[in-house]
């Protein structure tokens, strides 16, 4: 599916998945050069292979111009390997750069931004397998793969404050 620039495109509560039969002559689910707002849907990539066999890349989602919005949304790359890609921001040829904001949603392979051209990406929420440090928005932290507005903590006297690997802060207070 390619969203051509100069559009405004909204896929929202759905699912996009290549089918089983085609899966060998696919390496990309969404190309985009539109303004699109993603929400609520399900971009499965399992079934992109035309290049596995030589493992080539493959996207479920190719931002490579316009602004873009992602929120609520599964989206998966086709397997684990280096080249499978949840999404990528990567401005192409003479088009503007893209500018993505994800604000929530789980994304199961990689993320790549400029492997090729330009964009910006900033991350607000959501859910990753691939390290989106780099991205988070300030005010923002990512803590186990998820990605939460910062939690601010007031100093207590007599007790401790602690944040375990998994972002949970622990308070301590001493006998009060």
């Amino acid at each position: 599916l390619q969203l051509l620039a100069g559009n405004s495109v909204v896929l929202t509560n759905g699912t996009l998945k290549v089918a089983d039969s085609a899966r060998e002559k696919f390496y990309i689910l969404v190309q985009n050069y539109a303004n699109l707002t993603v929400s609520g849907m399900t971009l499965d990539g399992t079934n992109l292979d035309k290049w596995s066999a030589t493992d080539g890349d493959s996207y479920a989602l190719s931002i490579n111009s316009g602004n873009v919005s992602i929120s609520g949304s599964y989206i998966q790359a086709n397997n684990e390997g280096a080249l499978a890609y949840a999404f990528d921001v990567c401005q192409y040829a003479t088009y503007p750069a893209p500018a993505v904001t994800v604000s929530g949603g789980t994304f199961v392979g990689n993320v790549d931004t400029g492997s090729i051209g330009g964009g910006s990406l900033t991350i607000t929420g959501g859910t990753f397998t691939d390290d989106v440090s780099a991205y988070v928005a300030e005010g923002y932290e990512l803590f186990g793969g998820s990605v939460r507005k910062e939690t601010l903590v007031t100093p207590l006297t007599g007790g401790t404050v602690t944040r375990e690997d998994d972002g949970t802060i622990v308070v301590t207070v001493e006998n009060v």
